[in-house]
């Protein structure tokens, strides 16, 4: 799924089908990786609004916005066409295995995780430990890592966020990483985007106050970050659980956090930590 942009149009508004024409054929994604700091989600304005269609090559939902007699063109992602609405994604991934760190087995592995993942080729070591290992490799240039040595002949894969988003077939890593290395989930972290904040952090608190959330008789604590008296568009977050209890979720307005007033974007995350899972 693409980035949210914001993009202004000049004073003259939306008077022809030419003007929506222009815009229509001249957006273009951002091309990955071209140096320039990603655009921040769109801002969702009070006021008239046209719709001007899907683009299933940007994916991207368009919308006109008028405010104070300037047009806005905001963009919504929307999700691959086979995928259904509401999908989950992996969106943090820690897993060990049974690993003797030897020169030969080191490389194997890379090699290994290159033919499923190439974007995680070109192994540099960090030449420090960590989480306990005595060394370190990062892995591509979206923070993957890999740790050996000092942890009972183990090794642990790192795939954080970013990383993750890369991953151009699961289903092909899973294999290797459960059926070859015997690999068990330690972390994992799942996330759902309601672009359009049907389910919002209210919504989230009046389950929480329902009983929708207990389990077993037990009611899990709660926290709230952000203005929740005098909500500002600055952004609010709640947790359900405690990460050192086993899970936690986490509910945030995605779209404000980065740095867009108001808008409806609400990212749905839960927190599997120091679990010992089968992948």
């Amino acid at each position: 799924m693409s980035k949210q942009f914001v993009q202004e149009l000049p004073n003259s508004g939306i008077n022809s089908a030419d003007s929506q024409a222009s815009v229509r054929t001249e957006r273009q994604p951002a091309a990955r990786g071209d140096g320039e700091a990603a655009q921040p989600p769109g801002i969702v304005i009070p006021g008239e609004r046209l719709t001007i269609g899907d683009f299933p090559e940007s994916g991207e939902r368009h919308e006109f916005v008028a405010v104070g007699g300037q047009a806005r063109l905001i963009s919504h992602p929307l999700p691959h066409p086979v995928t259904p609405g509401y999908s989950a994604i992996t969106d943090y991934l820690n897993c060990s295995f049974p690993f003797k760190a030897t020169r030969e087995m080191i490389r194997q592995f890379f090699d290994d995780l290159a033919k499923v993942v190439p974007q995680l080729e070109g192994a540099v070591e960090r030449g420090k430990g960590l989480n306990g290992y005595e060394r370190s490799f990062e892995l591509g240039g979206d923070g993957a890592r890999f740790c050996c040595v000092g942890q009972r002949d183990t090794g642990l894969l790192m795939l954080p966020g970013k990383a993750c988003h890369t991953i151009p077939d699961w289903p092909a890593l899973i294999k290797l990483l459960r059926d070859r290395y015997n690999a068990r989930i330690t972390r994992w972290d799942g996330a759902v985007d309601d672009y359009e904040g049907v389910h919002s952090v209210d919504w989230a608190v009046e389950q929480y106050k329902s009983g929708g959330f207990t389990n077993g008789g037990n009611k899990p604590s709660c926290k709230q970050i952000g203005n929740w008296i005098e909500p500002d568009g600055s952004g609010r977050t709640f947790y359900v659980g405690k990460r050192a209890n086993g899970k936690m979720l986490r509910v945030y307005e995605k779209g404000m956090q980065c740095g867009q007033k108001f808008h409806p974007w609400v990212r749905w995350e839960v927190n599997i930590p120091r679990q010992s899972r089968g992948l």
